[in-house]
């Protein structure tokens, strides 16, 4: 199974649209003594989390680079996400599949990128975002519920309420009839409720 790599929407967050983005989501504006985000004062810690982690991933050109002057701005880190592999589940009618993806913390330094820890990406402000969801195949039949039968012609079953009926079918995506149990009896529609009915029949 390969699992590729897309971009991150919106593009890698730098720290200083890191600290503006925390102080918008924690009603922080500037000057009124609200928690700090990544500022001139944390650069150094930071970039020494940053450098310990590119020694650990072997990322040694990276580190090179870092050691050559550069602006602070000029760093940037993003998650980047894989494609969503194949659904998992195999026969229609069992409990959903699953679909993984590779997510990696990356380091943006002019034209060259390096992969981090993913807590170094937490550091910046980052969330990771879900590995894994669960799906279905998307070959196997679903199910399709009518209109609900009127509640005024439906049968009563007590004073002023009566019982609404509709049928449900499992169904292919091109409308053709599938068996019952190929249709994920979990998630089958309900067939009857009951309504209020001033004039039950």
């Amino acid at each position: 199974m390969t699992l590729r790599f897309k971009p991150r929407e919106g593009g890698p967050l730098t720290p200083s649209e890191i600290n503006r983005t925390a102080n918008k989501e924690n009603g922080i504006e500037k000057g009124n003594g609200g928690r700090k985000g990544i500022g001139s004062g944390n650069n150094h810690q930071l970039m020494q989390k940053v450098k310990a982690s590119l020694q650990h991933l072997r990322e040694y050109r990276m580190l090179e680079e870092l050691n050559r002057p550069y602006k602070m701005a000029d760093v940037r880190v993003s998650f980047a996400l894989g494609e969503w592999s194949q659904c998992s589940q195999l026969e229609c009618g069992k409990p959903d599949g699953a679909q993984v993806r590779m997510i990696k913390c990356q380091l943006h330094l002019r034209q060259m990128v390096a992969y981090l820890e993913e807590d170094v990406c937490e550091v910046f402000g980052l969330v990771r975002q879900p590995a894994t969801r669960a799906c279905s195949n998307p070959e196997c039949p679903r199910w399709e519920a009518a209109d609900w039968s009127e509640c005024g012609s439906s049968r009563c079953v007590r004073h002023r309420t009566a019982l609404q009926r509709r049928d449900v079918k499992c169904i292919y995506a091109n409308g053709t009839d599938a068996d019952v149990p190929l249709c994920d009896r979990r998630s089958r529609p309900k067939i009857k409720k009951e309504c209020e009915n001033r004039e039950p029949s």
